[in-house]
């Protein structure tokens, strides 16, 4: 059975874009080409989202307040928006499943770390859900809906079927509604995403001619060793956009969580 949470995770970062590499972009018409740019780009994209872990758990966005007397509906609060426990509690089971289905076992400072990774990824995918909507970011039903209908894990005989798709995602313990809403959200925060690396600004010829001899000299290696130090530079320059971004939401957003108070 499909891993669906990991799947679109994956799948979700970089939507309709079969090449997206600092300034270089041709759109494709529909979703065919996903699984080859993610492979092709994965580095790029976890050193993307990793940025905003790191600065969750280092930083955290905006205000902290840990809060004693929790809202039992809430697991946190994004400004005026709640994190729902419900929310919480699905996200933390499919994580849990995860590392069981690796046959791991999950110690109790283990569970509670686990606990904190997935609100920390909630309180991320809610801030940048929140900027996505600054920008004027919409889903349209029908974008979402071929979205969904180009999942593998929902077809049969290489075609979208309803009853498999209801089928799967209650293997997963979801509905059509959870499912449906997580994943606008997640198209939402892949646009939020392209709009930045659009503003990131390709490398230059002059500046990779510089940044080459800087490295090596007059002894120049191989054309692959080339084009992997300078897809290096390439990731070394988003990521440093995508700190200073992340440092300036910093500034704006306030958050208040509820979990700490529970696991003491």
């Amino acid at each position: 059975m499909y891993n669906i949470r990991l799947i679109c995770l994956c799948q979700s970062i970089f939507v309709i874009e079969n090449k997206l590499c600092l300034g270089e972009y041709r759109k494709e018409p529909g979703f065919g080409s996903m699984l080859k740019f993610l492979n092709k780009y994965k580095k790029i994209i976890f050193i993307i989202t990793g940025i905003g872990f790191m600065m969750g758990i280092f930083i955290g966005f905006g205000s902290y307040f840990f809060t004693k007397g929790w809202d039992a509906d809430a697991i946190a609060m994004v400004d005026k928006t709640k994190i729902s426990q419900d929310k919480f509690s699905r996200y933390y089971r499919n994580a849990q499943k995860n590392i069981r289905e690796k046959g791991e076992d999950i110690t109790e400072d283990a569970d509670k770390r686990l606990q904190i990774e997935v609100l920390r990824e909630l309180i991320q995918e809610e801030v940048l859900v929140q900027q996505a909507k600054k920008y004027g970011i919409f889903v349209s039903d029908a974008e979402l809906a071929r979205y969904i209908q180009s999942f593998d894990a929902f077809k049969r005989n290489g075609v979208f079927d309803r009853n498999t798709y209801i089928q799967v995602l209650s293997y997963e313990r979801s509905t059509p509604i959870e499912f449906e809403e997580d994943r606008r959200r997640d198209i939402m925060r892949t646009k939020l995403v392209r709009i930045l690396m659009q503003n990131t600004g390709p490398l230059t010829p002059a500046e990779i001619s510089i940044a080459l001899r800087e490295k090596f000299g007059t002894k120049m290696p191989d054309q692959k060793e080339q084009e992997k130090f300078v897809n290096q530079l390439r990731q070394e320059r988003m990521s440093a956009f995508f700190e200073d971004w992340y440092r300036q939401i910093n500034k704006e957003v306030k958050v208040r969580e509820f979990l700490s108070e529970r696991l003491k």
